[in-house]
């Protein structure tokens, strides 16, 4: 729970370094992308269906719209980069579906930043719940994936996007797509 309400890192801050605006944070939680982008000097917006965390990042002075990835967003607009950070390609256990809708939302030029499973091959799905440190609440469940960098290639492909760059920072693995045009 710690790091989810951290401020961001340096590895997040080195993720928006060569971004370009308007930022969208899928799986935004309360807004440490959001913050790092501000820092950055981008636009930036973020998306969640939790609310409570949106709330916390709108408290911070952030954009957040609370709700799915794959409805239409207000004023739907193209972004230049898509922030998919946190395991966040696992949102509904479809990557491929949900980098198609990331596609779908990318300026000429734009990127899907993702971060992927530390372990390059693993492509796991699976229902997933949270729960408190000390196992007191618990959400109810949800579709997951953990989607490692050698997998992630193929499920961009499937959506018409190709990597770019795939880098490491801080522990983390980065893999940088762009839309085929």
């Amino acid at each position: 729970m710690t790091r989810w309400l951290d401020g961001p890192d340096e590895a997040d801050l080195g993720v928006l370094r060569e971004a370009a605006g308007p930022v969208l944070d899928v799986g935004c939680g309360p807004g440490r992308m959001l913050d790092a982008a501000a820092q950055a000097g981008l636009v930036a917006v973020g998306i969640d269906t939790e609310k409570a965390a949106t709330d916390l990042t709108r408290q911070k002075g952030f954009n957040a719209i609370t709700g799915s990835i794959f409805d239409p967003l207000p004023g739907e607009i193209l972004f230049g980069t898509i922030l998919l950070l946190d395991g966040n390609v696992g949102i509904g256990a479809d990557p491929a579906a949900l980098l198609a809708r990331c596609r779908d939302l990318l300026a000429a030029g734009g990127t899907v930043i993702v971060e992927t499973h530390p372990e390059a091959d693993r492509n796991d799905v699976f229902v997933a719940h949270l729960a408190s440190a000390d196992g007191g609440d618990r959400s109810d469940t949800f579709p997951w994936a953990e989607i490692g960098a050698v997998p992630l290639t193929g499920y961009a492909a499937r959506a018409g996007l190709y990597p770019v760059q795939h880098r490491m920072g801080n522990h983390r693995t980065f893999v940088h797509l762009q839309h085929r045009r």
